[in-house]
């Protein structure tokens, strides 16, 4: 059964230039996040995350208690890092991304 979306779940999160898809994203895209959908994480599905310094969005992964935020950009400042679960004061996905919009 699929799973019923309501738009006041919804939020809209302005995407870190250069933070996942350098070549692909733009300063100024929006992406639309299911707050719902951020306890069971979707192996390598793209999800925005609480970081140190703000907000990204990431593919991500887990084991065990750690969270992997893997990127698609290559660039050594943006290699993948990893969230100790049981560190976290709370958990730091903020939702699934479901939609995005690219600015012209």
């Amino acid at each position: 059964m699929q799973k019923e979306r309501r738009l006041f779940n919804l939020r809209e999160l302005e995407k870190m230039l250069k933070s996942h898809y350098k070549k692909q994203n733009s300063d100024g895209d929006i992406v639309i996040i299911d707050r719902d959908d951020r306890t069971e994480i979707k192996s390598m599905a793209i999800y925005a995350v609480r970081i140190d310094d703000g907000s990204t969005v990431k593919k991500l992964d887990r084991d065990n208690q750690h969270l992997l935020l893997i990127s698609e950009n290559k660039d050594e400042e943006y290699k993948t890092k990893i969230i100790d679960l049981e560190q976290a004061s709370e958990n730091p996905v903020i939702g699934r991304v479901i939609w995005c919009s690219k600015a012209l």
